[in-house]
Parts: structure tokens; C-alpha cells; sequence
């Protein structure tokens, strides 16, 4: 019993340490743009679309007998056509995601550095590009594996500034709605949701231990966040108002106080910069490995290609995981209801999390996918 409770402690740690990370910061601004309260219902209604994917993601893990990932899977279900739409997914949101962890790295430097050297962006995100591409070079295996102690950090810091932000609270900060925003803050949410990768991670670790709690495990590790998400927006929203900056933290120190900022910043930077760690190493070897680039000449792309996006103009924390979360959560979730109906037909063996998948939801979620990597890449080449 207590083996298990152990077991599925862990798997849950994998997946809560995956989903928490950069995109909690571009959270407030963008539900604040379109109303707390619309906000908090598409955020929540998102969360079940995102647990449901997780669990389609789940059956696929674990009635497939063979290790893969979502590529992998994309080969052996969709052929070469589905492999190569689901490689460029990950390169565009792995990109993506590295140019946004530049960006809010720089801001948590600069708060916690700007009384002795100076306020200038840019400065800060070549010292954060610089010491985390080092890191890559030399290896990440130690990073990697305080991950989740990071985010576990990051999470109490959420808790102590609610609480601490609580009786400041301006419940007048919640009311209006702009309903012309919802694009755009759907990208932000489904970014900030999305933890597929550590689905099959979180699988075979209980396969490794004997636990079956499969479905307990994908649904608490994959609510957690949604929840702590809750009281990180209610405390910034709730204090600052519609006119919250995109990464939240820096508006937070005229509420309350610059020493809770800074300790919150440290903590967001380390997360951030394990995430950055982990992400460039993994772009690395995607060059290295499956496009046969040397590693040097890929350390140098993985280098160079999120600050050459910063100088040429792309500087919107907001916008930019708001386009990966569109598109490459949108293509991830177009590819795993496929990737399940294929599956669906080929396999034999008997459903272990979810056995049915209702078609009237499945047009859904794929007309909500399709019309939101469809308008979130209007609406980056409209900001152009």
C-alpha cells in the first residue's frame, strides 16, 4: 500500500513538474484581458480538454507494446506523413518555448540585478542565454534531476503570495468582460496546460513498480497545476488589476514588497533555467541525432536561433507561447485523437483508461484545434 502511494506520488511529481513552468506567467494578463470570470470558465473547460487528451495519450502508452514518444507513435499509427508533422510540431514548440524562457529568465534577472547593473533587457537575456547554453554544452543530467524540486519551490512561492496577497484583494479587479481577446488567450492557456510529454514518462515508471493506478495518477498530476494556476491568478489579477504586465511578477513588488518579488523571482528563475536546460538539450539532439547535424554546429543553431528571434522583433513573452500553444498544442492534440483512432482498429488488447471516445467531442475538440492554430497564426502575421 504504501509502496504504491509512493509510486504514484512520484508519477504525479513527474507529471505536475513538467506542466508548471514558464506559461503560469503569461496566465494573468491573459485572462485579465478578457475577464476573470469568462477567463477562469475557458481555462477550466481547457484543463478537461487537456486531461482528456492525457488520457487518450495514456491508452496509446500503454496498449502499444513498444517505448516510443508522440513522434514515434505518429510513425507507427499515421506513417512517414504523420512522423514529419509531428517532428516539425516539436522543433516549432521547442523553439518556441526556448525564445519565451529567454525572455521571462531576463525579466527575473533583471529584477533581482537592476539595482546594480542597470535595466536593460537585452543585457539580461544574454547572460541567461549564455551561462544555459554552457550548461547544454557541457551536460544536463544533474539539472534534469531537480526539475521537479524546482517546481515543487515554485509552487510554495504561489501559496505564500496568495496568502500573503489575499486581504489586498480588489474584487472590483474581476468584473468586465472583452471577449475579443479569447484567441489569444487560448494559445497562453493551452501552453500553460500542456504536459504530454511526461505522459509516457509517468507510465513507465508505474509499469516499473507495479502500480495500475494509471487514470488517479494523469488526473491528479494533470488538475494540480490548474489548480495552483487558480490561486496565482486570483492573487495577481486580484491585486493589479487589467493592467498586469506579461510576466505578473514585477507588477506584484508595489503590493507586496520588493523582498517577496525578488524571492519569487529567484525561485521562477531557477525553474525557468532547469526547463531552459532541459528544452535546449533536447532540440540539441533532435538536430544531432535524427538530422545527423554535428553537436557542435546544433549547440550553435540552439544558441543562436532564440536570441537572432529576440533582435529580429519577436519580444512578446505573451505572443509567443501563445502561438506555440495554439499550434503546436493544437497539431499535439490534432495527432493524438488520430493517433488513438488508428489505434482503435488495430489493437486487440482491452482499453485500460479509456475505452470509448465519443465523436460528438472529438469534431469538437478537432474544430476548436484547427480554428485555433488557424487564427493564432493570423494573428502573429497581423502583429508582423
Amino acid at each position: 500500500m504504501l509502496k504504491n502511494l509512493r509510486a504514484s506520488f512520484k508519477a504525479i511529481s513527474i507529471i505536475v513538474g513538467t506542466i508548471i513552468g514558464v506559461g503560469i506567467f503569461g496566465l494573468p494578463q491573459a485572462i485579465a484581458r478578457i475577464g476573470f470570470f469568462p477567463g477562469i470558465v475557458m481555462l477550466a473547460l481547457l484543463s478537461l480538454a487537456t486531461l482528456y487528451l492525457h488520457y487518450l495519450y495514456g491508452e496509446i502508452v500503454l496498449r502499444t507494446r513498444s517505448k516510443k514518444r508522440l513522434v514515434g507513435y505518429a510513425e507507427k499509427y499515421l506513417g512517414s506523413k504523420g512522423k514529419t508533422i509531428a517532428a516539425a510540431s516539436a522543433l516549432f514548440g521547442l523553439v518556441g518555448s526556448q525564445l519565451a524562457y529567454l525572455i521571462v529568465g531576463g525579466d527575473f534577472l533583471k529584477i533581482i540585478s537592476r539595482n546594480i547593473l542597470g535595466s536593460n533587457p537585452l543585457f539580461y537575456i544574454v547572460i541567461f542565454l549564455i551561462v544555459g547554453s554552457l550548461v547544454v554544452l557541457k551536460g544536463t543530467s544533474a539539472i534534469a534531476s531537480v526539475d521537479f524540486l524546482m517546481s515543487a519551490f515554485l509552487m510554495t512561492v504561489i501559496v505564500v503570495i496568495f496568502c500573503v496577497a489575499f486581504p489586498q484583494i480588489d474584487t472590483a479587479h474581476f468584473s468586465g468582460i472583452n471577449m475579443k481577446n479569447t484567441f489569444p488567450a487560448y494559445g497562453v492557456m493551452l501552453f500553460s496546460l500542456s504536459g504530454a510529454i511526461a505522459i509516457p514518462e509517468a507510465i513507465e515508471y508505474l509499469r516499473k513498480k507495479g502500480n495500475k493506478n494509471y487514470k488517479t495518477v494523469i488526473a491528479v498530476g494533470t488538475i494540480l497545476p490548474h489548480l495552483l494556476y487558480i490561486l496565482f491568478i486570483v492573487a495577481t489579477v486580484g491585486l493589479v488589476g487589467r493592467t498586469i504586465g506579461e510576466s505578473a511578477i514585477a507588477d506584484l513588488e508595489i503590493y507586496l514588497g520588493s523582498n517577496i518579488v525578488i524571492i519569487g523571482a529567484l525561485f521562477g528563475i531557477v525553474a525557468i533555467f532547469t526547463s531552459f536546460i532541459v528544452t535546449g538539450a533536447t532540440l540539441m539532439k533532435i538536430l544531432w541525432y535524427d538530422y545527423k547535424i554535428p553537436k557542435l554546429l546544433s549547440w550553435l543553431v540552439i544558441s543562436i536561433l532564440p536570441l537572432a528571434l529576440f533582435v529580429g522583433g519577436v519580444q512578446s513573452f505573451i505572443l509567443i507561447i501563445g502561438v506555440v500553444g495554439a499550434v503546436m498544442g493544437g497539431i499535439d492534440g490534432i495527432l493524438v485523437i488520430l493517433i488513438f483512432q488508428k489505434l482503435k482498429k488495430l489493437s486487440n488488447s482491452n482499453p485500460v483508461i479509456v475505452s470509448e471516445f465519443s465523436r460528438l467531442l472529438k469534431w469538437l475538440l478537432l474544430t476548436i484545434f484547427v480554428v485555433g492554430i488557424l487564427y493564432e497564426i493570423y494573428y502573429f502575421a497581423s502583429t508582423r
